[in-house]
């Protein structure tokens, strides 16, 4: 079948940043304590090494709990989840929280970095006819559009798909689901990209997609998710993805 929509993976695909990616899955909840101690909203001494570290290893927990079930807890909630395991709600107001957490997000903004090769990737892709959309587990929804923005890729995506958006991680097909739905696409007409061979390429396919597996970094080390990934077909660089999307249009 034709190809009528491409999907996007955000972290590594499009736009890196570690530091992000740490507070993504470790570290927010800390973060989060100090900012509240700093603003007066918890009681100085609150920020110990021990309570760092509780913050730590419950948040991971919380985000470990997200990849199984497929069900995304998103950021706001998860911090708040820790900081009431942690015994550290009481008289606190929501609302500090969710400053925090929006404050620890956008401090992590100038580590981003363009992908090499995106921006041309899109263009030529959107060229094409295309429909486009962005499809990411991130757990704090305003990270992606705020990222592609800084980027100047925002344009390309009139559909964001993120799993605190819509309560579905990416071990979950439904999340693919929720971006087709709106792009008016069928699974088999939509190839998704992306460089985790579990999340990107497995969790494409369990939905009905194809995927190109974009081996970079991190992800594409020999490991167990890899051993088990079967893409449609692999890139090692974005300037490739037009000739790959060409190719399985044909087959």
């Amino acid at each position: 079948m034709h190809i009528h929509a491409v999907t996007f993976d955000f972290h590594n695909t499009l736009v890196s940043g570690d530091a992000w990616l740490d507070l993504e899955i470790r570290t927010l909840p800390g973060v989060v304590i100090r900012r509240l101690v700093a603003r007066g909203k918890l009681p100085a001494g609150t920020a110990t090494p021990a309570v760092q570290a509780a913050a730590e290893a419950a948040y991971r927990a919380v985000r470990a709990a997200a990849t199984v079930s497929g069900q995304e807890t998103a950021a706001v909630a998860g911090v708040w989840r820790v900081l009431t395991e942690l015994e550290l709600t009481a008289g606190l107001d929501v609302r500090a929280v969710q400053t925090a957490v929006r404050a620890a997000q956008q401090a992590c903004l100038a580590d981003t970095a363009l992908v090499p090769g995106a921006a041309a990737a899109l263009a030529a892709v959107q060229a094409t006819g295309r429909r486009l959309a962005v499809i990411s587990s991130a757990a704090y929804a305003p990270f992606v559009r705020w990222g592609l923005a800084r980027h100047g890729l925002a344009t390309y995506f009139p559909v964001v798909a993120t799993s605190a958006g819509t309560g579905y991680y990416k071990s979950d097909p439904r999340l693919y689901v929720w971006a087709l739905r709106r792009l008016g696409v069928a699974a088999a007409a939509a190839v998704h990209i992306g460089d985790h061979p579990r999340w990107d390429v497995q969790g494409a396919q369990a939905a009905g997609m194809r995927a190109v597996w974009l081996a970079r970094g991190p992800a594409a080390r020999p490991s167990a998710s890899l051993t088990a990934c079967r893409p449609d077909a692999t890139i090692r660089d974005l300037a490739d993805l037009p000739a790959a999307l060409a190719a399985l249009d044909d087959s």
